[in-house]
Parts: C-alpha cells; sequence; structure tokens
C-alpha cells in the first residue's frame, strides 16, 4: 500500500518542459492569432456601434451649434479634458507594480500539488504591452488594443485533470469621455491552454473587468478602478484535462481596448490600464472524473 501510494504521487506530479526556440515561436503565434481574431470581431462590432451613436446624436450637435456660447463652453471643456488625459498617462507610465495587494495563500497537501516559480518560459506583448519571463505584465490603452502575457510549458507522465492557478495580483483603472462623438473602453484577464500542434485553444478561460460605451452628449463621462486576482476574476476553476506525455503551453494575459473618434469639432478620450505580477503559479493535478 505505501509504494502504491508513492507512485500515485510520482505519477500526479507535473513537470515543466523546456521550449525550444521553434516552439517558442509557435506558441507566441498561436497566442497571436487567437487575440488577433478575437479582438477584430469586437472592434468591427464597436465601430458599428460608435456609428449608430453618432447618428442617434445628431440632434444634439444640430442645438449645440445653434448657441455660440453652449459651443465655446464645449470646446473649453475638451481643452480642459485633453490636459487631464495627458497627464493620467504620465501617471500611468510611473504607477509602481509593487503597490498591488497581496493575500494569504494555503498550500494544500494533496498529492502532487506543487508550485512553478520564475523565470517562466515566455513573454509576448502587442501595443503599448509589456512582459518578461519574471512574471511581470502591464498595458497601456488609448485608441488602440494592447495585450501581455506570460506562458508555461508543462506536462503530465498520466491523464490527469490539473488545476492551474497563477497567483497573479493585478490592479487596473479606465476612464472615457465624450465631447458629442463615441467612445468605448473595455479591459480583462484570462487564461488559455494550446496544443504545440493545434492552433485553436485547447481550453479559454477570460474575465472582462470593464466595457463602457459613452457618446450620447457633450462632457458624457465615465470611470472605473479595482484590483484582484487573475484566479479569482475567472468565472471558476481553470481545469485543464491533461493527457499522458503531451505538452501544453499555458499563457496567463491581460488584455485593453480603447476605441476614441474624432469627427469635425467633436471628439472623445478614453485612457485604461492593467499592471501585475505573477510570483508563482500553483499546479494541483488530480485524477480524472469517471462518469459512465
Amino acid at each position: 500500500m505505501k509504494n502504491r501510494s508513492k507512485q500515485t504521487k510520482r505519477h500526479w506530479e507535473i513537470n515543466r518542459v523546456p521550449l525550444t526556440n521553434k516552439l517558442q515561436q509557435t506558441a507566441v503565434s498561436q497566442l497571436r492569432d487567437t487575440i488577433k481574431k478575437s479582438i477584430e470581431k469586437e472592434r468591427r462590432s464597436i465601430q458599428e456601434l460608435h456609428r449608430h451613436l453618432f447618428n442617434a446624436g445628431a440632434p444634439i450637435r444640430k442645438l449645440l451649434e445653434s448657441d455660440h456660447k453652449a459651443l465655446l463652453a464645449v470646446k473649453s471643456l475638451q481643452k480642459t479634458a485633453l490636459k487631464d488625459h495627458h497627464r493620467r498617462i504620465k501617471a500611468f507610465k510611473h504607477a509602481d507594480v509593487g503597490q498591488i495587494s497581496t493575500r494569504d495563500f494555503t498550500f494544500p497537501s494533496t498529492p502532487g500539488f506543487s508550485i512553478i516559480v520564475p523565470p517562466y518560459d515566455v513573454a509576448w506583448q502587442t501595443g503599448a504591452g509589456f512582459s518578461d519571463k519574471t512574471g511581470s505584465f502591464e498595458v497601456i490603452v488609448g485608441n488602440d488594443f494592447s495585450a501581455a502575457a506570460v506562458g508555461v510549458s508543462i506536462s503530465s507522465p498520466v491523464r490527469t485533470l490539473l488545476r492551474f492557478a497563477p497567483e497573479a495580483p493585478f490592479s487596473y483603472a479606465w476612464s472615457d469621455v465624450s465631447f458629442g462623438a463615441p467612445t468605448t473602453t473595455t479591459g480583462g484577464v484570462g487564461i488559455v491552454a494550446f496544443l504545440p500542434n493545434n492552433p485553436r485553444p485547447v481550453l479559454e478561460e477570460r474575465c472582462t473587468l470593464w466595457n463602457d460605451t459613452r457618446g450620447w452628449v457633450a462632457g458624457d463621462y465615465n470611470n472605473g478602478s479595482g484590483a484582484s486576482f487573475v484566479a479569482a476574476a475567472l468565472p471558476g476553476d481553470f481545469l485543464l484535462l491533461m493527457e499522458a506525455d503531451v505538452q501544453y503551453l499555458v499563457w496567463t494575459w491581460c488584455f485593453g481596448s480603447g476605441v476614441m473618434v474624432t469627427q469635425g469639432q467633436y471628439l472623445s478620450l478614453t485612457l485604461s490600464e492593467i499592471q501585475g505580477q505573477i510570483p508563482f503559479i500553483a499546479l494541483d493535478p488530480g485524477p480524472v472524473p469517471f462518469v459512465r
């Protein structure tokens, strides 16, 4: 009985698998293409929404244009908003990731439980994103799309159901304001897993932290902020069914998207940021549930 217990524990251990340069390129390509398809679809939908919003706001703009004082007031508000916008960009660039809160973590004694610590296997970013193998990730977003991701390569000697839980605290802040033109800002965090030979994700979970659109009236403003942990923000545990001796690449990532519009004398502004750190990743493997 004692030997069987040791064997079970050994079998459930998750192993890190080195990534060759070719596999790193494949992993980055898989993630980039998956994100690109998703974001392009979302941004097409936003453009359609903005077209309707701008058309719906035509009567309000017509009233403003008929009142010289009101139009001057809107232009004055625009100048103030632009100054505040540039000030917040500078503040975001100098923000300290170390200010993100931490929490107590209980290490279970289940067979095979382990943790992964930096350096991780691969990092990727696009737009105004930053990430590295130490586990840092950050995006700053204006009128564009940015993403940052950190990945690990793992395998299991036996078929197992793995709970993949990055201990990844993050903070975020966003704001948007409309001066007669529509704007949309959205952002979030997620985990996605790939097989080396399959461009489609094996499993993906994503949490949208905010999604806001402004654009009905001049001076329409909104903002928000918060902090959490990637594993806690997702709708549930990230449970990855792993086949024996198969290599998986699992990414922890964040994203932000913003659309600003300038049409004539009307404009909109948006700015958002997510920043975080992955001090370790908890791996909790277990038997695959048997379903009759």
